[in-house]
């Protein structure tokens, strides 16, 4: 389960770099248009300069025009700007998104960790618990045992106990004849 963790992070891992990288990709295409479009503005200053030289003969019609298109260009200029702006900001968040995602995974891959040690652990108690049971079945078989043997020579022992009292009567009744009948004789 930990490793489908650290898969699945790794590939989100892999999708935030692909996707910083196409911002990366993004902002240089963005930073080459803002240079080229610098480059036509500073075209078009010059040949505003030359209309504004050439306004005194060609009227106010071509100035406003003229006046139009920089406005435009500046308008496009400052689009691109935001876009820019935007851009890095959403750069700056993957990063810190790819920051936040390799701290995660490296704190899961240290529970993982954990978790495996604890488990180990764990394995080791059981294996010396299975030990120490099989040694506790043994000795109780061996009591068992020692119980079983105990109570049959308890029972010889008894049985042999019955028998001498038995024959303890009968020689105390062979006695006791014996000694009353020549008192009778």
């Amino acid at each position: 389960m930990a490793e489908e963790r650290c898969r699945r992070a790794e590939q989100i891992l892999q999708e935030v770099q692909l996707e910083v990288r196409k911002q990366r990709d993004l902002s240089t295409d963005l930073e080459r248009e803002k240079i080229s479009l610098d480059k036509q503005i500073k075209e078009l200053q010059a040949r505003i300069i030359d209309f504004e030289s050439a306004q005194l003969t060609s009227g106010a019609t071509a100035t406003r025009r003229l006046e139009a298109r920089i406005e435009e260009l500046q308008t496009q200029i400052e689009a691109e700007a935001r876009d820019k702006t935007e851009i890095a900001k959403n750069y700056r968040k993957s990063e810190r998104q790819n920051r936040e995602l390799a701290l995660t995974i490296a704190d899961k891959d240290k529970a993982a960790q954990r978790l495996q040690d604890d488990l180990d652990k764990s394995a080791d108690k059981m294996k010396k618990m299975k030990v120490q049971l099989d040694e506790l079945e043994s000795e109780t078989a061996t009591y068992q045992l020692v119980k079983r043997r105990m109570e049959r020579e308890t029972e010889e022992l008894r049985e042999r106990s019955m028998r001498f009292e038995k024959e303890a009567e009968k020689l105390k009744r062979t006695l006791d004849r014996g000694l009353v009948m020549p008192t009778t004789v």
